[in-house]
């Protein structure tokens, strides 16, 4: 289920697509299936895990 509501126009829909577009920062990245970027493009977001997380044993 993609939320709690026990009802979504959705269901029961079936799709096969395949984005043909991908814009990063307003830079076309990939066209039909061709990258078009570079490497260097992408930001690396720096982010901190919660110390609760953290201390929690691992699965």
């Amino acid at each position: 289920r993609l939320h709690e509501a026990d009802y979504s126009p959705w269901e029961g829909y079936e799709a096969e697509v395949w984005p043909t577009l991908t814009v990063l920062r307003g830079k076309v990245m990939m066209r039909d299936g061709e990258f078009l970027g570079d490497r260097t493009d992408g930001k690396l977001l720096k982010r901190k895990v919660d110390e609760a997380i953290r201390n929690r044993p691992a699965l």
